[in-house]
């Protein structure tokens, strides 16, 4: 499936039907952005409040479940990219026991995807917040609907806060195009499938973005079914060879594409 995301809220891409003149500014509002609702100085207060989420993220639509170690390794490695040596900015200007409010919200129509697993982002650098998740994965929400609030320390939220929304505007655009492709089919026999043209490492998310769209996963990785293509069939010499070549080494379910 193409894959569609927007990048910081004051530096988005187009939302659909937005370009911008030729040689001028063709940014757009990014699918998503954190508020801040209010501050504070002290401690989190104990108990009460949102939820922890859970380290199972599941597609309500499939049923489709990332591996929580998984989910936690891509987590590990997109904060190691992000914060460097650490947020020296955060850490230079807010006070370390500064306790604030924050809501995320949505900038256009989307199908959300990810907000569980920017939960745990959050919630990586930031233990002692509270995380509660008011439109999970699948749902259909209006620009403006509040996805997420969150309260705890300062300094560890606004330290995840451009990872965590990397995450949900990135698979939330690719779960967004997908449902519009299969509202377009649907009622018809046709089957909306993915491919594995997905930036490398984020495979395992895009589809189950694409779940969470209405999109059937197809291979996963290259030992997951024989797809023919026309690389193959030119190095075999015919379709017809392929296949019995395949076949030869006992592979029944084989496609061409």
């Amino acid at each position: 499936m193409p894959v569609h995301g927007a990048e910081h809220h004051r530096e988005a891409v187009p939302g659909p039907g937005q370009h911008g003149a030729s040689g001028g500014d063709c940014r757009g509002p990014a699918l998503a952005r954190l508020e801040t609702v209010a501050t504070d100085v002290g401690d989190v207060a104990a108990g009460g409040g949102g939820a922890r989420p859970s380290r199972r993220v599941t597609s309500p639509r499939s049923g489709t479940a990332l591996d929580a170690d998984a989910v936690s390794r891509f987590i590990d490695r997109a904060l190691a990219e992000d914060l460097g040596r650490g947020d020296i900015t955060s850490n230079a200007v807010i006070p370390e026991n500064a306790v604030v409010k924050l809501v995320m919200t949505t900038r256009q129509d989307i199908v959300v995807a990810g907000i569980g697993i920017a939960a745990l982002v959050f919630l990586r650098l930031a233990s002692k917040a509270r995380v509660t998740v008011e439109a999970p994965d699948g749902t259909g929400a209006k620009a403006a609907t509040v996805l997420a609030r969150l309260e705890g320390p300062a300094r560890g939220l606004l330290s995840a806060e451009r990872t965590a929304l990397n995450i949900v505007q990135h698979l939330s655009g690719i779960a967004t195009l997908t449902r519009a492709y299969a509202e377009r089919i649907a009622g018809s026999p046709a089957v909306l499938m993915d491919t594995r043209k997905t930036v490398p490492g984020l495979r395992k998310l895009a589809k189950y973005a694409t779940a969470i769209g209405g999109a059937r996963n197809h291979r996963l990785a290259l030992d997951d079914g024989v797809l023919i293509k026309d690389n193959h069939i030119a190095v075999a010499g015919s379709l017809g060879e392929a296949v019995k070549r395949a076949k030869a080494k006992g592979l029944q379910s084989i496609e061409g594409g």
